[in-house]
């Protein structure tokens, strides 16, 4: 776990690289307001493209046109970022992977980069309209906050879940 120190260095770091990502990323029209950045009935800001007319693209540069004064930062970084805001401020909602660790073992609940998040337990799988297989899980993570949601298993190992409504103890 980071302290709060290093979170705010590696989150400077990652807005940096962010920045620079920016500038190197396509521009192309908003398809919505067609680049005027206003919205058609009210006139107001376009919620597409927040009033800026034009939307960002794909990011692709090769690691040598990189200028030295951007900061790199790995996938384990973010991850760490990713699980110091878990822990310090609970999400609402959070999108998150399923993980089975070997036969016979508990299934977890774990970040894009495999840092464990909770433990899953799991409901009776159903059939949606669209014929896809969906299971209910529960997690109880490791921020002691409890979320349920659905676990997409024919899709892929995701599942999107929202944070339990805490009851009153009396």
């Amino acid at each position: 776990m980071l302290t709060k120190e290093q979170y705010a260095e590696l989150k400077q770091r990652i807005e940096a690289e962010s920045i620079w990502i920016d500038t190197v990323r396509d521009r192309r029209k908003c398809r919505k307001c067609h680049g005027s950045g206003k919205a058609r009935w009210n006139q107001g800001a376009c919620p597409k493209c927040a009033g800026k007319g034009i939307i960002l693209g794909w990011a692709s540069y090769k690691p040598e046109d990189k200028p030295a004064n951007v900061p790199t930062v790995t996938n384990e970084d973010r991850s760490s970022v990713e699980m110091y805001e878990f822990m310090t401020n609970p999400p609402e909602r959070y999108f998150l992977y399923i993980s089975f660790p070997e036969f016979g073992k508990p299934a977890i609940a774990t970040t894009w980069t495999g840092e464990r998040l909770g433990a899953v337990t799991f409901g009776r799988a159903f059939r949606s309209s669209f014929g896809d297989k969906r299971v209910p899980v529960r997690i109880k993570a490791i921020n002691n906050r409890t979320y349920a949601g659905t676990y997409y298993s024919d899709a892929g190992s995701y599942a999107r879940v929202k944070m339990c409504k805490e009851r009153n103890s009396k």
